[in-house]
Parts: structure tokens; sequence; C-alpha cells
């Protein structure tokens, strides 16, 4: 949940520029789809996608984790595996270092809020 959208917004400025070939992890969700700790590769930025379209990247995951993942095809014309996806900056983990912290906050936040969200569907803020 975003408390503050100062803060939101600063986080999402933080991304270092990524470009096609980067391997990069991916957090939250997109369309219903969990995006958690999957690791693939950026095939298209912002620039090079439909100016119509409101994503940041198209990512193809090293395995398909969801039905929801796709080829590609329909907005860039691009027929790759069924394992891509559109992400926005805010789903980009672009470090390992950064996916290890990621990890211990998800875990701390486990135990934490185990009596309000047993099931660790939210992500909280720490």
């Amino acid at each position: 949940m975003i408390e503050k959208f100062s803060t939101y917004i600063k986080e999402s400025n933080d991304i270092p520029k990524l470009k096609n070939g980067d391997i990069v992890y991916t957090k939250g969700q997109v369309d219903d789809v969990t995006l958690d700790n999957q690791k693939g590769k950026i095939i298209l930025t912002k620039e090079k996608l439909p100016r119509d379209m409101e994503y940041d990247y198209l990512i193809l995951f090293d395995k398909k984790f969801n039905n929801d993942l796709h080829s590609g095809i329909n907005w860039t014309g691009l027929d790759l595996p069924s394992r891509c996806f559109y992400v926005y900056k805010h789903n980009i983990i672009y470090d390992k270092s950064q996916l290890e912290e990621y990890l211990k906050r998800i875990e701390r936040n486990k135990e934490k809020y185990k009596d309000i969200d047993p099931y660790n569907e939210e992500e909280w803020e720490d």
C-alpha cells in the first residue's frame, strides 16, 4: 500500500536507466499477476513500446509461472516464448543486494503481521 505518494514517486525514480538485455527480478503485482521474486530479461523499454502503452518494460521471464504470461506478439509484433509480461518501474528489482533486502523484509513482515495477514498477501511497509 502506498502511504505517501511522494515516497512512491521517489522510489520509482531511483531506478537506474535499464536497457534491453538487462537481467532483473520482479516484485508486487500487475493486472492480478503476482510477480514476486521472478527472474527475467528486459526485452523492450518504454521508449520501444507503443506510445499508448502505460507499462515501462516487457520482460521475458526465465520460467512460466502464470498462465497470463504471453508472447508479446499483440503489441510488439515480436513472437517470443509465452513467458513475457509488461511491468512498471516499481515492479523491478535491478540488483542482487536489492533482491536480498526485499526477501528479508518479506520474511520480517510475514512474522510481524501473521495475525492480520496469515497468507502473506499484502506488501507491508517497514
